[in-house]
């Protein structure tokens, strides 16, 4: 048994198992960690049928680079479609935020102007774009979540300081 990797479960209400969505540990006589895989963050869209994680596909050795991911709930990751590219070295794109409209917000690690690693949120609309940052370097935020109504976006930011902040902005759906 190994603990390099990490899996996705569908539960019920109670915590029991109903199904297995990622399979990422390899047969014990593997060693190599590089062979191992992570998913993490899962999220329901708002459509109920969809499934965005954190995932670190595609994986060159063992560098874990997490990039954005979205899959149909009865299926598997094979049935999945990539929606970013991270940056090497920085723990990738997390904490995907699926909205309603269509479209993610996620946490997108990268290193600052000053060279320290940071947390920035991204918006993009379709898979694989480029999208845009919703936040800057200088305010260094992650966990990005939506009102009920949907029009307040909370995060958590550090600007760059060893306190975190609970932040709120209004979001749009697009701003």
């Amino acid at each position: 048994q190994s603990f390099l990797y990490s899996d996705v479960y569908v539960l019920n209400t109670f915590g029991t198992v109903l199904r297995q969505v990622t399979h990422n540990s390899v047969p014990p006589r593997n060693a190599d960690p590089g062979s191992y895989h992570w998913s993490f963050y899962p999220r329901l869209g708002p459509d109920g049928k969809t499934l965005w994680m954190s995932y670190d596909q595609p994986k060159f050795g063992y560098d874990v680079v997490l990039s954005v991911w979205a899959m149909p709930l009865g299926g598997t990751i094979r049935q999945g479609h990539i929606w970013t590219n991270a940056v090497d070295y920085t723990g990738g794109d997390a904490q995907p935020l699926p909205v309603p409209g269509g479209g993610i917000i996620y946490t997108k690690y990268s290193y600052g102007p000053d060279l320290r690693l940071i947390g920035q949120l991204w918006y993009t609309n379709r898979a694989y774009s480029a999208g845009r940052a919703l936040t800057t370097p200088a305010e260094d935020c992650r966990e990005p979540a939506l009102s009920p109504d949907g029009l307040q976006l909370a995060m958590v930011c550090t600007y760059e300081k060893q306190v975190s902040y609970l932040t709120v902005a209004a979001w749009n759906g697009a701003t």
